[in-house]
């Protein structure tokens, strides 16, 4: 038995209406799974957090002997800084275990930095070239990783839209995010600090 003109058509709207129901629906359903906001909005991605978690998982073993002179021999440059240097490295590791990072300013977002190992006392890595638009590093007794503009520096961008944070801070989206990781040596090349990732300052932070 054919079916009428009529009744196709029918049929055909109620299948559409169906059908656009059921696409409504998912794409909400969607929605809601990849959004956690109210807004609709979606938090940039940091590739270079993956790439952190899986390097930070080494254990660090901590130096608690009493802190030996500060060798220059290496870098006799740095003497330059002998009191700011040797006052840091009286205190004890404070990085990686048995390393004291130490570092002070030369200028608006601009500092300088040493490490020192505190087991024997050498200076083992030495900038005195000044780095600049950088925010206080971030490291830890506990952790090998050193991070130059970390994102707790960078909290007031949190959770802001692209277009705001242009607008309102321009200067500092230029900006590298930075990770390095400290690796000991050789007698020749005591310890030296690997770039593990970059990325811009905003990586992590922003919505939109």
């Amino acid at each position: 038995m054919k079916l009428g003109m009529t009744t196709r058509k029918n049929v055909f709207f109620f299948l559409l209406i169906i059908f656009t129901v059921v696409c409504f629906l998912l794409s909400r359903k969607k929605g809601l799974l990849i959004n956690n906001n109210k807004q609709g909005l979606f938090k940039s991605k940091s590739v270079c957090d993956e790439i952190i978690k899986r390097t930070d998982s080494i254990p660090v073993k901590t130096f608690n002997g009493p802190p030996p002179k500060v060798n220059f021999s290496r870098y006799p440059e740095a003497k330059l800084f002998y009191t700011r240097i040797t006052e840091a490295a009286s205190l004890g590791p404070n990085f990686a275990g048995h390393f004291t990072f130490a570092y002070w300013g030369c200028g608006m977002l601009c500092f300088q930095y040493v490490i020192i190992d505190s087991i024997t006392g050498n200076i083992v890595v030495y900038e005195d070239s000044p780095v600049e638009e950088v925010i206080d590093p971030t490291f830890s007794i506990n952790s090998r990783i050193l991070v130059f503009n970390p994102k707790n520096s960078f909290t007031k961008l949190d959770g802001k839209k692209l277009e705001d944070i242009l607008k309102d801070f321009e200067y500092e989206t230029g900006w590298v995010r930075e990770y390095y990781e400290i690796v000991d040596g050789s007698s020749d090349r005591p310890a030296w600090l690997n770039k593990l990732c970059s990325e811009n300052v905003l990586d992590g932070l922003f919505v939109y």
